[in-house]
């Protein structure tokens, strides 16, 4: 990890690639970005098992995109 910052990017997709990386970091001058690809459903369970990364991704996230 290059710097104290970092940005928390969880993306919901309903379907993942079988051969797709599903947790990307990268470095943007002195901030990390932590990509997370999570299906609906695994976001679904996490939220119901208490997971705080999603949680707190749903309640004080931004959505950047969604066609919901």
């Amino acid at each position: 990890m290059r710097g104290l910052s970092n940005i928390d990017l969880p993306v919901v997709v309903r379907n993942l690639e079988t051969n797709m990386n599903r947790f990307t970091i990268y470095g943007m001058r002195d901030v990390d970005v932590e990509i997370t690809f999570v299906t609906e459903e695994e976001l679904r369970e996490a939220v119901r098992s208490g997971r705080e990364f999603y949680i707190s991704a749903l309640e004080r996230g931004i959505t950047i995109y969604s066609e919901v």
